[in-house]
């Protein structure tokens, strides 16, 4: 019986053991270990940004301008990883690189950019890069029956419009780039293009859109 106690005893010991040594491993990622509040690696004495406790009681998630004394430049694509909460992000001057596209915030109705951020703006709550010709991101929770997109796009980014609850779109003839899974999801319907047919297709290329099959 004492014997057998030894070994569960050691075998729990084993499991803690290993245990903390991923813990270790993963806390000590970039020589920095994370906090009770982020997520996050040190490289090149810059933050990029994994998961935290970002968003508050009122849906508001305000990603931090810097962490220990670092600037947050990068935003992991786990950030908001399956996220009911967050209604409104609100994105600081610092960051140049975004790689979550904020898709599975369902109810997310706006992107709100620093105005002095140099990589990043927005417009109406959508994010677009910083001379509005490449939309990135419309939030999956707004509830408008349409959107037009501006005339100063010419690239809709991948997963731009995933989603959406729109049914109706309209594209300007500037658009040269539809990049794969821009559109995806039951809602949209009608896709309005003020350019030629040849123009669109050039656009969309070989990405998949994942249209609606009643979407025309």
């Amino acid at each position: 019986m004492k014997k057998l106690i030894l070994i569960v005893l050691c075998i729990g010991l084993l499991c803690s053991a290993i245990s903390a040594s991923a813990n270790d491993e993963w806390g000590a990622i970039g020589g920095t270990p994370y906090t009770t509040d982020y997520v996050y690696v040190v490289e090149n004495e810059t933050v990029t940004l994994i998961n935290g406790n970002i968003t508050d009681s009122n849906g508001v998630a305000v990603i931090p301008s810097s962490i220990e004394g670092y600037p947050v430049t990068t935003l992991a694509d786990s950030l908001f990883f399956v996220d009911a909460m967050t209604k409104k992000i609100i994105i600081p001057d610092t960051v140049t690189t975004i790689h979550c596209n904020f898709n599975s915030c369902m109810n997310l109705t706006e992107i709100e950019v620093d105005p002095n951020n140099q990589t990043f703006s927005s417009i109406d709550g959508n994010l677009f890069n910083k001379n509005n010709t490449t939309i990135i991101r419309y939030p999956t929770g707004k509830t408008a029956p349409s959107y037009t997109i501006p005339d100063s796009v010419t690239t809709i980014a991948k997963g731009a419009f995933k989603y959406c609850k729109f049914e109706i779109i309209t594209i300007p003839s500037g658009v040269t780039k539809i990049e794969s899974e821009a559109f995806s999801g039951p809602y949209l319907k009608d896709i309005y293009f003020a350019g030629s047919q040849e123009q669109w297709e050039n656009a969309v290329g070989q990405a998949n859109l994942e249209l609606n099959e009643n979407a025309t």
